[in-house]
């Protein structure tokens, strides 16, 4: 009798091009600026709804000010990147100033918040121009290593550029 012994099959991954090993290396660290935002403001849906509930309610403003801050933070971040591959310069630059037009834009709703109601709509009407260039220049960005087929695993701080399916 022979006995069977199943070994699984391990994929190898094939190794990385140059421009795919460099776009693999600035997703990482770009990534990680935008998972800092994420973990440190995994709760900014509810801030901002705390906030809302109580406009003028100073500990309130307090929150939203720091996910403004951070936003900017995130922004200056990936614009201190010391290598931004070159298929990934526009990229870059964009999403670095649609993270910090968003923090600044924020941090005015959150001072138009006490005032007037026809101040705080235009404010909230222009944050919400800021963050829709945000989403735009993150999903094109993310598109980049697709085209390049630069992949992530969970594990890596570049998954933060790549959609769960």
């Amino acid at each position: 009798s022979s006995s069977q012994v199943n070994v699984p099959i391990v994929a190898t991954p094939k190794p990385r091009s140059p421009t795919e090993q460099a776009l693999f290396t600035y997703g990482n660290e770009a990534g990680l600026a935008i998972l800092t935002f994420d973990n440190a403001h995994a709760d900014m849906a509810q801030v901002l709804k705390d906030w809302f509930a109580e406009r003028a309610n100073a500990s309130k403003i307090a929150g939203v000010n720091a996910i403004a801050d951070d936003l900017t933070k995130a922004g200056r971040s990936l614009e201190a990147l010391p290598s931004v591959p070159a298929a990934a310069v526009a990229g870059n630059t964009a999403l670095a100033s649609a993270l910090e037009d968003a923090g600044s834009k924020l941090r005015a709703v959150a001072a138009a918040g006490g005032g007037s109601d026809a101040a705080f709509v235009d404010a909230m009407n222009t944050y919400n121009a800021a963050a829709d260039s945000f989403t735009s220049s993150y999903i094109a960005l993310a598109q980049v290593f697709s085209i390049y087929g630069v992949s992530f695993s969970n594990s890596d701080t570049g998954s933060a550029f790549q959609f769960q399916q």
